[in-house]
């Protein structure tokens, strides 16, 4: 009779980014039909118990010095998922939270933004990490940006919630200046901000466009309209996690310690679908390409709508959003091929035609040209290990 081995999971599952994670994990176990998942509440008391010492390894998003001491008491392998900073060291999963902030304004730069701010926590590493990995990337371009950072979570000894009061929140956005792109630091902060905003009569995305990270879908139509957010790859977080501790429990010595993990990109909804712009033209053309979803628009099309010539609506773009009105084309449909292709399993050909490429050679050439990888390469970043797609869509 096989040994089952009893593997300590603590983690609550009212988050999307913890539920991502615990997917990941089970997606490691399909093939270890010896383990067998303990849940533990994130409480320090809970992992002071007979049950959770007697088990043969533990997992955890341990987001507080409390916890992470308790789990280092236990003296059984042990991996955190975005885990506190300790003093011993424990073996880490975490998010690439520099990598999070900089794609955040580059999402930003693309829609021709020159005022930016960040809203975080106090005290907490992955918003300070994704501030400072926001605030780098527009100093490249020359540009500064404001933040408000809020204090109430001290030592992050709990996770922020939606029922947090957010003092000064209203007051800063009101002298803030408009159009402002704001980076909020996870879903739950992005909700603050949303409602913050209706509250005094801001209008998103026109006065404020509005990014968070996360990907709450749940959380995202909450609100109004729903945020655009920055796709954490929490699936394959978890599954590293559980492949590093299972290294651990087989003895084991890991070469790496931390595996950073970047994020699949942005998914785009409408509180930042739009460009800094108070162009009507440029405002009516960007608003036709993006509502055209699936569709193979052609820049005659555009230039019919805006009832423009292209020599015209070309200098538009090229003044007040950074490039042309092919690239903006252009650039649409690779961000929603890149979503299609981080976040399914559809082929690739249908990925091509449901972002209005031609085919899979214009999609594969567009790119090799931007990203220096393919469309399959680009997929096996954010894929599970040993994961294939299973190709339903034609």
């Amino acid at each position: 009779m096989t040994q089952l081995r009893s593997i300590a999971v603590v983690m609550s599952h009212g988050t999307s980014f913890t539920r991502g994670v615990l997917a990941g994990i089970c997606g490691y176990m399909q093939d270890k039909t010896d383990w067998v998942i303990v849940p533990f509440l994130s409480e320090a008391r809970g992992l002071a118990s007979a049950r959770c010492r007697s088990c043969s390894g533990l997992i955890g998003y341990l987001y507080s010095p409390a916890l992470m001491a308790a789990v280092e008491k236990l003296k059984i392998p042990a991996v955190t998922v975005q885990g506190a900073p300790s003093k011993l060291p424990l073996p880490r999963v975490v998010v690439d939270d520099d990598a999070v902030g900089r794609q955040a304004a580059e999402h930003f730069l693309e829609r021709g933004f020159l005022q930016f701010a960040f809203v975080g926590l106090e005290r907490a590493d992955y918003s300070e990490a994704r501030r400072n990995g926001f605030a780098r990337r527009l100093l490249e371009n020359g540009l500064p940006s404001e933040q408000f950072l809020y204090s109430g979570v001290p030592n992050r000894g709990r996770e922020f919630t939606l029922l947090e009061k957010v003092p000064g929140l209203e007051k800063w956005l009101a002298n803030e200046a408009r159009p402002l792109a704001i980076f909020a630091a996870n879903a739950t902060i992005g909700f603050h901000v949303s409602n913050a905003c209706r509250k005094i009569g801001l209008r998103i995305p026109e006065d404020v466009a509005l990014l968070d990270v996360d990907n709450d879908e749940l959380l995202s139509q909450f609100c109004q309209p729903p945020n655009s957010s920055v796709a954490l790859a929490t699936h394959r977080m978890g599954f590293e996690s559980a492949r590093m501790l299972d290294r651990l429990m087989s003895g084991d010595t890991l070469q790496n310690t931390t595996l950073a993990i970047p994020p699949i990109g942005v998914v785009v909804r409408q509180s930042t679908d739009t460009t800094a712009t108070d162009d009507l033209d440029i405002v009516k053309a960007v608003r036709f390409i993006r509502q055209a979803e699936g569709a193979a628009v052609s820049v005659g099309d555009i230039i019919e709508h805006v009832a423009l010539s292209r020599s015209t609506l070309d200098r538009k773009f090229q003044k007040l959003v950074g490039h042309t009105l092919a690239e903006e084309i252009r650039r649409t449909r690779r961000e929603r091929a890149k979503t299609l292709l981080a976040g399914t399993d559809m082929s690739i050909a249908y990925v091509a035609e449901k972002s209005g490429y031609s085919g899979n050679v214009e999609l594969s050439v567009d790119f090799k040209n931007h990203l220096h990888v393919t469309p399959s390469q680009y997929r096996q970043q954010f894929q599970l290990p040993g994961h294939s797609p299973n190709g339903s869509h034609p």
